[in-house]
């Protein structure tokens, strides 16, 4: 990964309630300039997603459980022990670990 990796604490950079260590830095910079974000829960990391393509990025997102983030990635991978739906909405079903 990189050193930018933003923990579920800073995903709160999708709400009013920014972490004051990223209080000045506008929402699409933070997004546009992340490496990875960790322990996001499903609503923000849609909201990750849809930011990044409205920023015209490819996206690419990979689960084990049906989320809506990866059904609107461009690109969804999953493992085979994904639920059903999950599987259904990647494009990429890993096989083996």
């Amino acid at each position: 990964m990189g050193p930018n990796m933003y923990p579920s604490a800073s995903a709160s950079l999708l709400s009013n309630h920014k972490d004051e260590s990223l209080a000045d830095v506008p929402v699409e910079q933070l997004i546009e300039n992340a490496d990875a974000f960790a322990a996001v829960f499903p609503e923000k990391k849609y909201k990750i997603v849809k930011k990044l393509q409205e920023l015209k990025h490819i996206c690419r997102m990979t689960g084990d459980g049906c989320s809506p983030a990866l059904k609107r990635a461009n690109s969804g991978i999953d493992v085979a022990a994904a639920t059903d739906d999950a599987r259904g909405a990647s494009d990429i079903v890993l096989m083996k670990p």
